[in-house]
């Protein structure tokens, strides 16, 4: 997920990780929130905007996780974990809301 801009609440991020798939992410918005890094997902620790060595480091991330099969198996069995479902969602939304959930 080469994400330049910082999302709130990404979907394609949630869903990839409901599916099981590892993600490699940029650390701004509310990425770190859903990714715990070499746990659930591999983060990058620079940002954007120094272009150079976010560019590098996205793709060395991204080929380790092509390359090492044990890391792409672990991740993918933690990937869902947290990954709240449609009733949680809209149990969360209804207390938000003032209803009862």
């Amino acid at each position: 997920m080469p994400n330049h801009y910082p999302e709130i609440d990404s979907n394609v991020l949630k869903q990839a990780q409901a599916c099981g798939l590892p993600v490699v992410a940029t650390s701004i918005g509310s990425a770190n929130e859903f990714i715990t890094h070499e746990r659930t997902g591999l983060l990058t620790k620079t940002k954007p905007h120094d272009m150079f060595w976010w560019h590098k480091e996205f793709s060395l991330l991204t080929a380790q996780l092509a390359t090492d099969d044990g890391l792409f198996k672990r991740l993918s069995e933690k990937a869902p974990v947290g990954v709240p479902g449609w009733d949680e969602i809209g149990e969360q939304w209804c207390r938000f809301l003032g209803g009862r959930g």
